[in-house]
């Protein structure tokens, strides 16, 4: 793998020169996104309870183990952005490169596409746009393919070595089960290129075994060590029971499939969903034409790597339906290019097909970043103005406070919004957060911890009412009502 590494050593530069491009407007942007205002605000991992317990131990010691040897709570992280997301593009490029050795790509634009791919995939713009969470979930996709790699291997040793890997990148994201399964797919995909047929159900055997033994040491040791309300979130709680075994249940799974479907449809913008279809038209014709059943299996494979990007959760009787969970997605328009690859005919267009492709998803990501900029600029103009008012009718640090409401999206938003669906999930206002926008206004002097009664005593005076805010004092605290817009 080194030795090959070493050949396509231009390739890979450039390919990661590239990928430092994508990033370059979430790094200029400089934006805080959900769990990210708490993180900066009071260091808190919090990943433990959300069944992530070395993604605290990761982040805790890049973050030179500011708690001590305390790798869990408050005071423990501080902000190293923009390094988590620098490094990121380099993991993903590199499991690019692992999944451009895996398929055995020949043409440097094939390489480099793939290379490019798992990092450029529109869907996972939800996991780099964190701050502090975009590194551990790039590791553990890098782990989920070290895994599969080390399972297929012959000998004890490298399953066993697959089993310790696989706990740990459950143990850093659980996303890395589909992706797992995803690049499952692309062996067997291979091993049906190479004639090698017979050794696709042993392939199967050993990384679902691997898999197994994996998740079932996770589990072990979250019951033993992380169990208990000072642990697990409510959060966590609600989106990670499984369905009943019923006939409930099997209409669990169906809604599922149906949620995460829609989802796939509403964050796909039209000129890539062109482009794709195209792409997809083109490749069957020439199967049949060529009457290559290789290619035609290229598709199916995209097909099933979509599916069992999401498949792990259809069994959790709550999943989450976002963007950020769809981790492996990128793998989907690898096996693409790997049927593109085996074309005789139209192979140059095909290839030209995918280049536009990913150039439509560094739009994309620039867009949203964008988009993400515009509304955090207003985030802080309301921020700034509560501040000052709050200061000047008496407010003192401490006192109760109760944000309201959140503002609108401009014109420029709606644009990106419509499109760029995905934005739609991504983009938003962290007044739209009971517990964010809270750190938001840290960041403005104003210290006020969230509120667990939002009653106040009296009737209140109204202080400040404009085109903005609706600031109302009362004997014991303050209420902000924001207006849209």
């Amino acid at each position: 793998m080194i030795r090959n590494l070493k050949n396509d050593k231009s390739i890979f530069l450039i390919s990661l020169a590239l990928s430092f491009v994508y990033i370059l407007p979430f790094i200029i942007n400089n934006n805080y996104v959900v769990d990210d205002w708490l993180r900066t605000d009071t260091g808190v991992t919090a990943w433990e309870g959300n069944g992530r317990p070395l993604s605290s131990v990761i982040m805790a010691a890049i973050s030179m183990f500011g708690g001590g040897l305390n790798f869990f709570g408050d005071g423990v992280l501080y902000d190293i952005f923009p390094l988590t997301i620098i490094l990121c593009a380099f993991v993903m490029t590199f499991c690019g490169y692992l999944i451009s050795a895996e398929l055995g790509m020949k043409s440097p634009i094939a390489k480099a596409a793939c290379m490019l791919l798992p990092l450029t995939s529109t869907l996972f713009i939800g996991n780099i746009y964190f701050r502090f969470d975009s590194l551990i979930m790039s590791l553990s996709c890098l782990g989920a393919i070290l895994q599969a790699r080390m399972s297929a291997e012959r000998g004890i040793v490298c399953w066993i070595s697959s089993v310790v890997i696989g706990f740990i990148s459950i143990s850093i994201y659980q996303a890395s089960i589909p992706f797992v399964l995803s690049y499952l797919a692309l062996m067997c995909f291979m091993r049906y290129c190479n004639e090698n047929k017979n050794d696709v159900i042993n392939l199967i055997i050993k990384v679902f075994s691997s898999l197994f033994f994996s998740f079932l040491i996770y589990k072990v040791m979250m019951l033993a060590f992380f169990d208990g309300d000072s642990y697990t979130s409510g959060y966590t709680d609600t989106h990670s029971q499984l369905i009943p075994l019923s006939v409930d249940g099997l209409k669990i799974i169906v809604n599922n499939f149906s949620l995460f479907i829609s989802m796939l449809y509403k964050v796909t913008a039209f000129a890539p969903c062109i482009i794709l279809l195209t792409l997809l038209i083109v490749m069957l014709a020439i199967s049949f034409i060529e009457r290559n059943m290789k290619i035609a299996f290229s598709v199916f494979a995209f097909i099933a790597i979509i599916v069992l990007g999401f498949a792990p959760y259809l069994v959790l009787r709550s999943p989450i339906v976002e963007p950020r969970v769809m981790i492996a997605a990128g793998l989907s328009l690898c096996a693409l290019l790997k049927g593109v690859e085996m074309m005789s005919k139209l192979g140059v267009l095909s290839k030209s097909l995918i280049v536009v492709f990913i150039a439509f998803n560094f739009s994309q990501a620039y867009g949203v970043s964008n988009a993400f900029n515009i509304y955090q600029r207003i985030d802080r103009v309301v921020a700034q103005n509560i501040a000052f008012n709050l200061i000047e009718y008496g407010y003192r640090t401490g006192d109760k406070l109760v944000i309201s409401g959140f503002p609108s999206y401009p014109d420029s938003v709606k644009r990106i919004y419509s499109a760029i669906p995905v934005s739609q999930y991504l983009v938003g206002s962290a007044f739209a957060n009971y517990r964010f926008k809270y750190s938001l206004m840290k960041q403005y002097g104003i210290s006020s911890s969230i509120p667990k009664d939002e009653r106040f005593n009296g009737d209140g005076v109204i202080m400040k009412d404009n085109n903005l805010i609706k600031l109302i004092k009362y004997d014991n605290g303050y209420r902000v009502y924001i207006k849209r817009m």
